[in-house]
């Protein structure tokens, strides 16, 4: 187990993720993209809902126009700063984003909100993940928060080299289902 707290961690690996460069990004995004493609998980989703990358986050995008191709719904996340809660919305171009709140790109008002249900990826993303699906995010607890009441599959998408045994967590923190890298597909087995 690490012996970091989440700040200390949070810091380590975005000063990781910080230091990669635009091919290794590229390289890294497709790789991975091609393993969430080949997953059950993502052949069996009918809604997918993905995050337009930041800060050299691993892009999800590579897998965008798949989805549609192959008939999956696809949403964005828009942060609700009133309410501190996450929806998503419905997207069939990438042009339907839009600078939002905390400089992320997200669906614009015109976009239809979907409901998920069982039948639904999320692809996560986080600064740093825990083999046992545990993560760190950035802090505001948005993801933390819609993943309580989430129904469908939720995936970690990341580099492997952020991805470590164990994280603190608390409580309330609810494990995801898996982590997608470049290297792997990770199932988390659940404890009771």
């Amino acid at each position: 187990m690490n012996t970091l707290n989440k700040n200390e961690l949070r810091q380590k690996y975005r000063a990781l993720r910080d230091s990669f460069g635009e091919d290794f990004i590229k390289k890294a995004s497709v790789l991975a993209c091609e393993n969430l493609a080949n997953c059950k998980e993502f052949i069996n989703a009918d809604l997918v809902l993905l995050y337009y990358p930041t800060k050299n986050e691993i892009s999800p995008l590579p897998v965008f126009e798949l989805c549609l191709k192959t008939g999956k719904t696809v949403a964005f996340p828009v942060c609700q700063r009133e309410t501190s809660n996450l929806v998503f919305k419905k997207i069939n171009t990438l042009d339907s984003l839009s600078c939002g709140n905390f400089g992320i790109f997200e669906p614009n008002e015109n976009c239809e909100l979907v409901f998920p249900n069982q039948n639904t990826l999320c692809i996560v993303p986080a600064i740093a993940f825990s083999r046992d699906g545990h993560r760190i995010g950035y802090g505001r607890g948005f993801y933390d928060r819609f993943l309580a009441n989430f129904k469908g599959v939720s995936a970690g998408f990341s580099y492997s080299s952020l991805v470590c045994d164990g994280i603190l967590h608390e409580d309330h923190d609810v494990p995801l289902n898996m982590i997608i890298t470049e290297s792997e597909v990770h199932y988390i087995v659940k404890k009771d």
